[in-house]
């Protein structure tokens, strides 16, 4: 009997451990809307510069899921193609030359001041050549950006007018387009959604 129980607590231990690192393990590179999860493998941002008379800089940043994929012509964005998901926020930082570290709140009154955005939406199962699929437009939450070199991670608990819940990570490189002196910008700025 003693054996046995002795059996019974090293397995339970083990089991405990090894629940306890389950717990340890990183996000993916996805968002969540509704309870239903969406893989991302890939981003970008757009650098557009300063934002009216306001001490901020627009930056939008879109992340897509593997189905997608962006068309360049002379290092612009030309289109994007294929069916998948994605989410962009248009954001605004501090920062001049890179989008700043820390929070980023949806601003509803869209002023676009520093450490806000004032646009984000997201799609599920869109289809670019049909402009078909679920469309969600962000209209609260909060966006968490941090930068280890050229990786960024961002970590973003948002909703819907809706109320559907819209959460999610990325971490990885996003691919940079500096539209500074360009207002032409590519077809992500003008939403593919």
């Amino acid at each position: 009997l003693k054996t046995t129980f002795l059996a019974l607590l090293a397995v339970s231990v083990l089991f405990v451990a090894c629940k306890k690192d389950d717990d340890n393990d990183p996000p993916k590179n996805q968002m969540t809307i509704a309870g239903t999860e969406y893989d991302f493998t890939q981003g970008v941002i757009e650098n557009y510069g300063t934002w009216l008379s306001v001490e901020a800089y627009n930056f939008d940043v879109t992340i897509l899921s593997p189905g997608l994929t962006i068309h360049e012509i002379n290092g612009e964005i030309d289109s994007v193609s294929g069916i998948g998901h994605g989410i962009s926020f248009e954001f605004y930082s501090a920062d001049s030359t890179d989008l700043a570290k820390g929070d980023y709140v949806y601003d509803e009154d869209g002023n676009g001041g520093a450490g806000t955005f004032i646009y984000a939406g997201a799609v599920v199962n869109y289809n670019t050549e049909t402009e078909e699929g679920t469309e969600y437009e962000i209209t609260e939450g909060k966006v968490t950006v941090s930068q280890n070199g050229g990786s960024y991670e961002l970590s973003f608990d948002c909703k819907t007018d809706g109320d559907v819940s819209v959460t999610g990570f990325y971490k990885g490189n996003l691919k940079h387009y500096d539209y500074t002196g360009d207002v032409k910008s590519g077809k992500i700025k003008n939403r593919i959604w």
